[in-house]
Protein backbone atom coordinates (compact mmCIF):
# COMPACT_ATOMS: atom_id res chain seq x y z
CA UNK A 1 0.00 0.00 0.00
CA UNK A 2 1.68 3.21 -0.87
CA UNK A 3 2.46 5.72 1.83
CA UNK A 4 1.15 8.94 -0.16
CA UNK A 5 -2.41 10.12 -1.90
CA UNK A 6 -2.02 11.91 -5.19
CA UNK A 7 -3.28 15.44 -5.83
CA UNK A 8 -2.48 15.53 -9.23
CA UNK A 9 0.30 13.75 -11.31
CA UNK A 10 -0.49 14.69 -14.27
CA UNK A 11 -0.87 11.90 -16.09
CA UNK A 12 -4.93 11.99 -16.97
CA UNK A 13 -4.64 15.17 -19.74
CA UNK A 14 -4.56 14.84 -23.15
CA UNK A 15 -4.76 16.98 -26.47
CA UNK A 16 -8.98 16.95 -26.32
CA UNK A 17 -9.77 20.64 -26.38
CA UNK A 18 -13.34 20.26 -26.95
CA UNK A 19 -13.75 17.98 -24.17
CA UNK A 20 -11.40 20.37 -22.03
CA UNK A 21 -9.12 17.61 -21.08
CA UNK A 22 -5.88 19.45 -21.54
CA UNK A 23 -3.61 20.71 -18.59
CA UNK A 24 -4.78 24.70 -19.31
CA UNK A 25 -8.38 23.56 -19.13
CA UNK A 26 -7.91 22.62 -15.22
CA UNK A 27 -4.97 24.66 -14.67
CA UNK A 28 -5.75 28.08 -15.08
CA UNK A 29 -3.10 30.72 -15.94
CA UNK A 30 -2.73 34.17 -17.06
CA UNK A 31 -4.31 33.43 -20.69
CA UNK A 32 -7.54 31.70 -20.14
CA UNK A 33 -8.69 29.56 -22.94
CA UNK A 34 -11.09 30.31 -25.60
CA UNK A 35 -12.57 26.40 -26.66
CA UNK A 36 -14.89 24.81 -26.47
CA UNK A 37 -16.10 28.66 -25.01
CA UNK A 38 -14.00 31.37 -23.32
CA UNK A 39 -13.10 31.60 -19.97
CA UNK A 40 -10.75 34.17 -18.67
CA UNK A 41 -7.32 33.71 -17.30
CA UNK A 42 -6.14 34.92 -13.64
CA UNK A 43 -4.15 38.33 -14.62
CA UNK A 44 -1.14 36.88 -14.19
CA UNK A 45 2.00 35.99 -16.72
CA UNK A 46 1.94 32.41 -16.34
CA UNK A 47 1.19 30.37 -19.14
CA UNK A 48 0.01 26.49 -18.71
CA UNK A 49 1.06 24.12 -21.79
CA UNK A 50 2.52 24.19 -24.45
CA UNK A 51 2.12 26.09 -27.34
CA UNK A 52 1.02 23.15 -29.54
CA UNK A 53 0.02 19.79 -28.39
CA UNK A 54 1.40 18.03 -26.83
CA UNK A 55 0.28 20.31 -23.88
CA UNK A 56 2.07 18.65 -21.45
CA UNK A 57 5.79 17.64 -20.79
CA UNK A 58 6.89 14.34 -22.11
CA UNK A 59 10.53 14.35 -22.23
CA UNK A 60 11.31 16.20 -18.82
CA UNK A 61 9.17 14.01 -16.45
CA UNK A 62 9.91 13.06 -12.74
CA UNK A 63 7.48 10.05 -12.95
CA UNK A 64 4.99 8.41 -15.85
CA UNK A 65 4.93 9.93 -18.70
CA UNK A 66 4.53 13.39 -18.45
CA UNK A 67 4.59 16.49 -16.27
CA UNK A 68 3.11 20.33 -16.08
CA UNK A 69 5.08 23.01 -18.36
CA UNK A 70 4.60 26.41 -17.22
CA UNK A 71 6.13 29.33 -18.81
CA UNK A 72 6.89 32.93 -16.23
CA UNK A 73 7.18 36.15 -17.60
CA UNK A 74 7.24 38.58 -14.72
CA UNK A 75 8.39 42.05 -16.38
CA UNK A 76 5.04 43.59 -17.21
CA UNK A 77 2.22 44.32 -14.12
CA UNK A 78 1.10 42.23 -11.78
CA UNK A 79 5.13 41.46 -11.84
CA UNK A 80 3.82 37.61 -11.16
CA UNK A 81 3.38 34.60 -12.16
CA UNK A 82 0.08 31.67 -11.14
CA UNK A 83 -1.05 28.70 -12.00
CA UNK A 84 -4.24 27.64 -9.74
CA UNK A 85 -6.80 24.37 -9.87
CA UNK A 86 -9.79 24.53 -8.53
CA UNK A 87 -11.21 21.11 -7.09
CA UNK A 88 -14.73 19.59 -8.03
CA UNK A 89 -14.87 18.20 -4.68
CA UNK A 90 -13.18 19.53 -1.75
CA UNK A 91 -10.23 17.89 -0.74
CA UNK A 92 -9.17 16.35 2.92
CA UNK A 93 -5.38 16.16 3.56
CA UNK A 94 -5.34 14.64 6.59
CA UNK A 95 -6.99 11.36 5.21
CA UNK A 96 -4.45 8.28 5.94
CA UNK A 97 -2.47 10.75 8.31
CA UNK A 98 -0.95 12.80 5.66
CA UNK A 99 1.96 14.73 7.68
CA UNK A 100 3.06 16.78 4.10
CA UNK A 101 2.75 17.70 1.01
CA UNK A 102 5.45 17.09 -1.73
CA UNK A 103 5.69 18.56 -5.15
CA UNK A 104 8.50 18.29 -7.70
CA UNK A 105 9.89 20.75 -9.96
CA UNK A 106 12.23 21.29 -12.71
CA UNK A 107 14.11 24.27 -13.86
CA UNK A 108 16.22 25.59 -16.28
CA UNK A 109 19.76 27.63 -16.43
CA UNK A 110 18.51 30.68 -18.36
CA UNK A 111 15.83 31.00 -16.03
CA UNK A 112 15.51 34.35 -14.69
CA UNK A 113 15.44 34.33 -10.32
CA UNK A 114 12.23 34.16 -9.07
CA UNK A 115 10.44 33.26 -5.41
CA UNK A 116 8.64 29.94 -6.14
CA UNK A 117 5.48 29.50 -3.80
CA UNK A 118 2.53 27.70 -3.35
CA UNK A 119 -0.67 28.51 -1.55
CA UNK A 120 -4.02 26.32 -0.83
CA UNK A 121 -7.62 27.74 -0.38
CA UNK A 122 -10.20 26.04 1.93
CA UNK A 123 -14.33 25.69 1.34
CA UNK A 124 -14.35 29.03 3.57
CA UNK A 125 -11.50 30.83 0.97
CA UNK A 126 -9.09 30.98 3.68
CA UNK A 127 -5.36 31.11 1.81
CA UNK A 128 -2.11 29.60 3.26
CA UNK A 129 0.92 30.22 1.37
CA UNK A 130 4.71 28.58 1.64
CA UNK A 131 7.63 29.99 0.08
CA UNK A 132 10.08 27.77 -0.88
CA UNK A 133 13.19 28.55 0.80
CA UNK A 134 15.36 25.47 0.48
CA UNK A 135 17.87 26.16 -2.57
CA UNK A 136 17.78 29.94 -3.72
CA UNK A 137 19.07 29.15 -6.79
CA UNK A 138 16.87 26.00 -7.97
CA UNK A 139 14.92 27.74 -10.27
CA UNK A 140 17.59 28.09 -12.60
CA UNK A 141 18.97 24.50 -11.94
CA UNK A 142 17.67 21.93 -15.25
CA UNK A 143 17.57 18.85 -12.45
CA UNK A 144 14.46 17.46 -10.16
CA UNK A 145 13.97 18.91 -6.57
CA UNK A 146 11.70 17.66 -4.26
CA UNK A 147 9.58 19.91 -1.99
CA UNK A 148 8.22 18.86 1.13
CA UNK A 149 6.00 20.87 2.83
CA UNK A 150 5.09 20.22 6.51
CA UNK A 151 1.09 20.57 6.67
CA UNK A 152 1.24 22.37 9.38
CA UNK A 153 2.85 25.15 8.19
CA UNK A 154 -0.50 25.92 6.21
CA UNK A 155 -1.76 27.76 9.19
CA UNK A 156 -5.35 29.31 9.68
CA UNK A 157 -7.10 26.90 7.26
CA UNK A 158 -8.94 23.79 7.14
CA UNK A 159 -6.62 20.93 6.18
CA UNK A 160 -9.91 18.54 5.28
CA UNK A 161 -11.74 21.17 3.54
CA UNK A 162 -9.11 21.97 0.84
CA UNK A 163 -11.06 23.88 -2.04
CA UNK A 164 -7.86 24.58 -4.29
CA UNK A 165 -4.44 25.30 -4.80
CA UNK A 166 -1.73 27.45 -6.26
CA UNK A 167 1.55 27.67 -7.77
CA UNK A 168 3.35 30.56 -7.92
CA UNK A 169 7.17 32.68 -9.19
CA UNK A 170 7.40 36.23 -8.30
CA UNK A 171 6.47 38.10 -5.05
CA UNK A 172 2.64 38.84 -5.33
CA UNK A 173 2.24 40.88 -2.00
CA UNK A 174 5.17 43.25 -3.06
CA UNK A 175 5.24 43.14 -6.91
CA UNK A 176 8.27 44.48 -8.34
CA UNK A 177 9.46 43.72 -12.54
CA UNK A 178 11.24 40.71 -12.66
CA UNK A 179 11.92 38.14 -15.06
CA UNK A 180 10.88 35.07 -17.06
CA UNK A 181 11.77 31.51 -17.47
CA UNK A 182 10.15 27.98 -17.58
CA UNK A 183 9.28 25.37 -14.95
CA UNK A 184 8.20 21.90 -15.17
CA UNK A 185 5.94 20.42 -12.07
CA UNK A 186 5.44 17.11 -11.61
CA UNK A 187 3.85 14.83 -9.11
CA UNK A 188 1.85 16.97 -6.44
CA UNK A 189 1.56 14.39 -3.43
CA UNK A 190 0.29 14.08 -0.17
CA UNK A 191 2.69 11.88 2.30
CA UNK A 192 2.58 10.58 5.73
CA UNK A 193 5.57 10.56 8.37
CA UNK A 194 9.23 9.25 6.36
CA UNK A 195 12.42 9.73 6.61
CA UNK A 196 13.69 12.22 3.97
CA UNK A 197 17.80 12.03 4.11
CA UNK A 198 18.36 15.55 2.93
CA UNK A 199 17.06 16.65 6.10
CA UNK A 200 18.60 14.44 8.81
CA UNK A 201 21.89 14.43 7.04
CA UNK A 202 23.64 16.51 9.26
CA UNK A 203 23.17 14.54 12.51
CA UNK A 204 22.34 11.05 10.74
CA UNK A 205 25.62 10.06 9.68
CA UNK A 206 24.78 6.27 8.13
CA UNK A 207 22.31 7.68 6.59
CA UNK A 208 19.89 4.86 8.05
CA UNK A 209 16.80 7.46 9.68
CA UNK A 210 17.55 7.06 13.01
CA UNK A 211 19.63 9.68 15.08
CA UNK A 212 20.96 6.92 17.71
CA UNK A 213 24.41 5.52 19.57
CA UNK A 214 25.28 3.83 15.54
CA UNK A 215 26.33 7.38 14.08
CA UNK A 216 28.89 7.45 16.60
CA UNK A 217 30.62 4.68 15.51
CA UNK A 218 31.44 6.45 12.07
Amino acid sequence: VADYLIVDDFEGYDNSIDTMRTVFHTWRDGLGYTRPEASDGNGSGATVGNTKAPYAERSIVHQGKQALPVHYANSQSPYYSEIDREFTVTQDWTRRDSAALVLYFYGDQDNAMETLYLRVKDNQDRNATVVYEHHPTAVKEASWHEWNIDLRAFQGIDLDQIKGVTIGLGDPVDPGPGGSGRMVFDDLILHQVRCVPAKTREFDLNQDCRIDYLDLHL
